[in-house]
């Protein structure tokens, strides 16, 4: 390494820490939450590279586009009969856009804004007129009606709710109308945020250490080795080598590209730790209870955990365990005829 890579990691991570520090549980958890990002990948790799699922699923056309507009209101009705309303108005309105056309499968809300405020929301779906439909409409449709604001506590926030849905709506459907597993795409958030996973694993050992010291040189791992005891065998010369590329490969364009993609990879794993957390651990009714109140304006300056202890979403000791039972849970329930463990 050179000395001139070690100014570009330094200023690079300046950035990044100044977003994804910024929520006090992200800064004073974040070893704990980089323990369980590998305990997480472990675990995927062992499961689906045992056996050829990974990635083998295909997304079979057989729904009507009432069909999937049927279901999708039959399942966010089992969930908050409040919310049917404000469906059907945003599609009357067309603000539920399914004209949305793309080689990916890349259903999105945009949101646009003046003057600070929500001006324009519009929820694109990409169709492909499958029960995988009713979980990207889901999912969208929770993004719309609980809008969370800026910054990373809500960014996280938000896919957590909209992800939890996700999982509901897979799980309902499956039981409810027994269809083959290939038309729905299950394990499609899983393979998304294993490669978000394995993006973070590149980098977390030179960014926890900027964390603690400040400063990153030729000296940072000696001085950091007491808080490194799990990580002894991790390459600290690769993972800064890789955040240099990280940050030449995005900010060739723009820097805000490369410091986004870290903060999008944090943020959609810690969202989808907490809906499978929580998927087990916490009732239906406690979830609506929360998504109906977090934003009150008394919540603006709690910090996450702070925010979802008051509404009784508590975190245990026993985060790491519940989290890969939860997803061990959740797959068996498609895939109980590939098991091979």
């Amino acid at each position: 390494m050179k000395k001139e890579d070690y100014k570009i990691i330094n200023d690079f991570f300046n950035d990044v820490s100044l977003e994804l520090f910024n929520d006090a549980d992200i800064e004073n958890y974040y070893y704990n939450f980089i323990v369980l990002n590998d305990n997480y990948t472990n675990f995927f790799k062992k499961r689906y590279f045992s056996f050829n699922s990974y990635q083998n699923q295909t997304r079979v056309n057989n729904l009507t586009f009432q069909d999937v507009l049927d279901i999708s209101r039959e399942v966010i009705k089992s969930f908050n009969p409040a919310y049917i309303e404000k469906f059907d108005e945003l599609l009357n309105s067309g603000i539920i856009d399914f004209s949305y056309d793309h080689e990916y499968y890349d259903s999105h809300v945009l949101h646009s804004f003046y003057e600070g405020k929500i001006n324009e929301q519009l929820i694109n779906i990409n169709r492909s007129f499958n029960y995988s439909d009713v979980e990207t409409i889901v999912h969208e449709f929770m993004h719309y009606v609980n809008f969370t604001g800026l910054g990373i506590r809500n960014k996280i926030i938000g896919e957590f709710i909209s992800i939890y849905f996700e999982l509901y709506t897979d799980e309902y459907i499956y039981k409810k109308y027994k269809f083959d597993s290939e038309e729905l795409f299950y394990n499609n958030r899983l393979i998304n945020i294993y490669a978000s996973s394995s993006d973070i694993l590149k980098i977390e050992i030179p960014l926890l250490l900027y964390k603690i010291f400040g400063n990153l040189d030729e000296e940072s791992y000696k001085l950091a080795s007491i808080f490194l005891k799990k990580y002894e065998k991790k390459d600290y010369d690769y993972e800064c080598i890789e955040t240099v590329k990280i940050f030449n490969k995005y900010s060739s364009n723009e820097k805000e590209d490369a410091i986004t993609f870290v903060l999008k990879s944090h943020y959609y794993v810690i969202a989808t730790f907490l809906a499978f957390y929580f998927r087990k651990k916490d009732s239906l009714k406690n979830i609506i209870n929360f998504i109906e109140n977090f934003n009150d304006i008394g919540n603006k300056e709690l910090s996450l955990l702070e925010l979802l202890e008051k509404y009784n979403l508590i975190i245990g000791s026993d985060l790491d365990e519940v989290i890969i039972s939860s997803i061990e849970e959740y797959l068996d329930i498609f895939e109980a005829e590939k098991r091979q463990r």
